[in-house]
């Protein structure tokens, strides 16, 4: 909860930061004075380290998939791309979305599913991109920092802190808050302006409907219009009659075409509404029900396979199959089927042929995160935890900042009772959200219990590599 409260305060004070005045000065020296961009990098990689610690991150690979899908497509087409973007979800069902230091845009899985078309997703999307393109963050700082140094120092400090030692995160935060918040949050039209502006070109370069922009604000205005709360997203980015009126007058230079519904948005909001958003598995049944028998959805496999879902969490496996057979049919190279597949035959107890058909499409996508961690868990279940540890060591070694691969990876040696590779395997787990005394804790026991001088030297070099990271993190607290 205290993590919760310093992330919540913390991610507050930096999208006031974050709408700072609409002068444009050349891209890549904005901001350098306050803050580089190697400097922004090691705060935005601390700062997912803490998120994975602290906030409800989605861990579902077809979900993680299609969102960077999504943004690393429109961030293809952003100008100023001086960042790499990393684009998580949260399971929260209200609608808001943020973008931090060093390219992390994180979504809440309410906005994906209030989007009624893939472009208005896409639309949110832009929209934090163009806020970290145009590093608002940094000029905000640059502005600020011959009359405010110490604050800002303080305020980015502050958050370090909060990760080692929450309730003295909170307290150096609650110093600067007062003196900053009021000062920027003057700054907040021109920026979102200025966000909508360049977002609105990266949706039409990207191939999405620029209108659709217009056509999210409108929805967001008309539903929360009396709303005593707002969501989050509209007290960080206020939907003003004037802000509409522009982003309408400039939608108005693009042409509004028609973009075929997306079946793998489509698949995905399913998929949040049946698992993310809080709906009971009878509830869930009776949305996509209601939908197919009404004809009221954008994509009829899409309501389908939501229904499957639906199916699935009532444990009525039998007919899941039978629809999920259907949708294989049409869509064989799915991977929202391939995975509903897997699960359904996981849990009718034909592992086997869960094995089998994941073996498969691991020969024709062997990069594949999806057929990877499915693959892993169908071979745990069906007793084959070797296999599963081998699978993911190998994908691991590549992809170490997969702290799903790495849970999984510790449930199978947890099955053979291989109690150093595990231990290991927790240390990464713990090094992924921050946690590196936990980490070396871990590794140490390991190193404990290995006799092998090869695996000692190896464990002996990534306890050196933590402690240098973990200063490292604390340095950053004075840079």
């Amino acid at each position: 909860m205290v993590k919760d409260l310093v992330l919540g305060l913390l991610v507050f004070i930096i999208s006031l930061q974050s709408l700072a005045d609409n002068s444009l000065p050349e891209i890549g020296t904005a901001g350098a004075q306050a803050l580089s961009i190697a400097q922004e990098k090691q705060y935005g990689d601390a700062y997912m380290r803490a998120m994975r610690a602290s906030s409800p991150i989605v861990q579902d690979p077809l979900l993680e998939d299609y969102i960077n899908q999504l943004g690393h497509r429109l961030v293809a087409h952003a100008d100023n791309v001086h960042l790499p973007f990393h684009f998580f979800l949260i399971n929260d069902a209200s609608i808001n979305a943020a973008a931090f230091l060093g390219g992390y845009v994180k979504v809440n899985t309410g906005t994906v599913v209030m989007a009624r078309t893939q472009s208005e997703l896409a639309a949110v999307l832009a929209h934090e991109i163009s806020h970290v393109t145009q590093r608002h963050i940094a000029r905000s700082i640059e502005k600020s920092a011959s009359a405010s140094h110490l604050t800002i120092a303080g305020l980015l400090g502050s958050f370090i802190v909060a990760i080692a030692n929450p309730v003295a995160g909170i307290a150096a935060m609650q110093t600067t808050m007062a003196a900053s918040i009021q000062h920027r949050i003057n700054y907040t039209r021109q920026n979102e302006y200025e966000a909508d502006h360049i977002g609105m070109q990266v949706l039409y370069r990207s191939g999405f409907n620029p209108h659709a922009m217009v056509d999210f604000f409108s929805l967001l205005a008309s539903k929360y219009r009396y709303a005593s709360k707002p969501p989050a997203w509209l007290s960080d980015h206020p939907l003003t009659a004037q802000r509409i009126a522009d982003a309408q007058s400039r939608a108005s230079q693009y042409p509004d075409k028609y973009i075929a519904p997306s079946l793998d948005f489509q698949m995905a909001k399913a998929r949040m509404q049946v698992r993310f958003v809080g709906l009971n598995p009878d509830q869930a049944y009776s949305l996509f029900h209601s939908q197919l028998e009404n004809h009221n959805y954008k994509l009829k496999d899409a309501a389908l396979y939501g229904l499957t879902l639906a199916l699935f969490a009532q444990k009525k496996y039998e007919k899941a199959q039978e629809l999920i057979t259907q949708l294989a049919k049409k869509h064989p190279q799915s991977m929202y089927v391939l995975d509903t597949q897997s699960d359904i035959d996981i849990a009718m107890k034909k592992t086997a042929r869960a094995v089998k058909r994941l073996q498969d499409a691991y020969q024709r996508y062997p990069d594949n995160r999806i057929v990877i961690i499915n693959l892993a868990a169908a071979y745990m279940a069906n007793k084959q935890d070797a296999q599963a540890s081998q699978l993911l060591d190998r994908y691991l070694r590549e992809h170490n900042d997969d702290i799903l691969g790495w849970q999984t990876l510790i449930e199978a040696y947890q099955h053979q009772h291989l109690t150093a590779q595990m231990q290991q395997a927790r240390g990464e787990y713990f090094a992924l959200r921050g946690q590196y005394t936990q980490g070396i804790s871990e590794l140490k026991n390991a190193l404990n219990n290995t006799s092998n001088r090869l695996d000692e030297a190896r464990i002996k070099a990534r306890i050196d590599e933590f402690k240098a990271s973990q200063k490292q993190l604390e340095k950053l607290q004075h840079l």
